[in-house]
C-alpha cells in the first residue's frame, strides 16, 4: 500500500502541468481539495496484539485505515468537507492440539468534517480540523468447539465516531500536494497521503 502511494505521489507530480501563480494562495474560498492517504499505526492492530502477547500461538494481521475525503473552502479560513475511512483487524489463535479460534475487527467511519486554516501562502496550508459522524465498528469471534454459543458478533451501541487533528498541506503545484496529520484519524494517530486541489479565485 505504502509502495502505491509513493507511486501515486511521483506520477502525479511529474505529470502536473500548472504553476504558481502570483497571486494563488493554497486555501481560499470556492476551492476543492481532494485527498486520499493512509494512517498508522493502526490502534486496533496494536489493542489486538497486546491482549495476544502472552497467547502462544496467536498471530494478528490487519490493514489501513485507508482514508479518502474532500474540503469546500467557505470562505479563506475555514472549510467544510466529509472523511471516510476503512480498516480491518484480524487475529487468530491455534493452541496446537485442534482448537482454532479467530477475531475479526471491522471499522468504517463517514464524518462530517470542519477544518480552520491558520496561515496562507502559495505552497504551505497548515490547519486544526475536526468531525463527527458514523461509525459502523464490528467486533466478530468464532472457534471450531462444540458450542455455538460462544460464536458472535458485536456492534457499537451507539454508533458515532470522533476524529480530531492538527495537519498541513505542501503543494508541489498549484493543484498537487502532499498532507500530513497528527491527532485521531479513523483508528490512527498519523495519517498521510497525496491532495489535489480545484477551483478557487485568485485575489
Amino acid at each position: 500500500m505504502k509502495k502505491i502511494l509513493l507511486v501515486t505521489v511521483v506520477f502525479l507530480t511529474i505529470s502536473s502541468v500548472n504553476t504558481f501563480g502570483q497571486d494563488e494562495y493554497s486555501f481560499d474560498k470556492g476551492i476543492t481539495v481532494v485527498n486520499g492517504g493512509y494512517g498508522f499505526p493502526n490502534l486496533w492492530k496494536s489493542i489486538f496484539k497486546l491482549t495476544d502477547a502472552f497467547s502462544t500461538g496467536s498471530k494478528t494481521t490487519g490493514w489501513g485505515p485507508v482514508t479518502i475525503g474532500f474540503e469546500y473552502g467557505v470562505n479563506e479560513k475555514w472549510g467544510l468537507g466529509l472523511q471516510a475511512g476503512k480498516s480491518t483487524v484480524n487475529s487468530t489463535f491455534d493452541d496446537g492440539s485442534g482448537y482454532k479460534s479467530e477475531k475479526t475487527l471491522n471499522n468504517l467511519s463517514i464524518l462530517a468534517r470542519v477544518n480552520y486554516h491558520f496561515a496562507n501562502s502559495a505552497k504551505f496550508d497548515p490547519f486544526l480540523g475536526g468531525g463527527i459522524g458514523y461509525n459502523n465498528f464490528k467486533f466478530t469471534f468464532k472457534d471450531n468447539d462444540s458450542d455455538p454459543s460462544n460464536d458472535g458478533s458485536v456492534s457499537l451501541p451507539i454508533p458515532i465516531a470522533i476524529t480530531g487533528a492538527i495537519g498541513a498541506r505542501y503543494y508541489f503545484s498549484s493543484n498537487v500536494g502532499l498532507y500530513g496529520e497528527v491527532g485521531y484519524v479513523a483508528g490512527a494517530i498519523f495519517q498521510a497521503g497525496v491532495v489535489l486541489k480545484f477551483g478557487g479565485a485568485a485575489y
